[in-house]
């Protein structure tokens, strides 16, 4: 004899997400609309406007500093940048943010 479990109507509405735990509780998921691709052009374009942005405001500082220095700034300003956007954001919309195209 086969036991036949019914599944609340609520549980089979719910969209399926690609994360671990596979039973995790996200309501508002919405599947990306942008490709892996489009995803890294845009992080890397954003990347190279703030290496630019930093080593021009490098060149015009009244202490020069050495290539490497300069290496070590822009490092540094780009990984404030990544952090302060991309945790930022996070802090604000976690909540909601299974639901974005963000």
């Amino acid at each position: 004899m086969s036991a036949v479990v019914e599944q609340p109507v609520e549980a089979v509405k719910e969209v399926l997400h690609p994360y671990y735990p596979r039973d995790a509780h996200l309501p508002h998921y919405v599947a990306s609309q942008f490709s892996m691709n489009e995803s890294l052009a845009t992080l890397g374009s954003a990347i190279l406007v703030l290496a630019v942005v930093s080593a021009f405001l490098i060149s015009k500082a009244r202490t020069p500093l050495s290539g490497k220095d300069k290496l070590v700034v822009i490092w540094m300003m780009v990984c404030a940048g990544i952090h302060i956007v991309l945790e930022g954001y996070f802090s604000f919309n976690h909540g909601s943010l299974a639901g974005k195209q963000t």
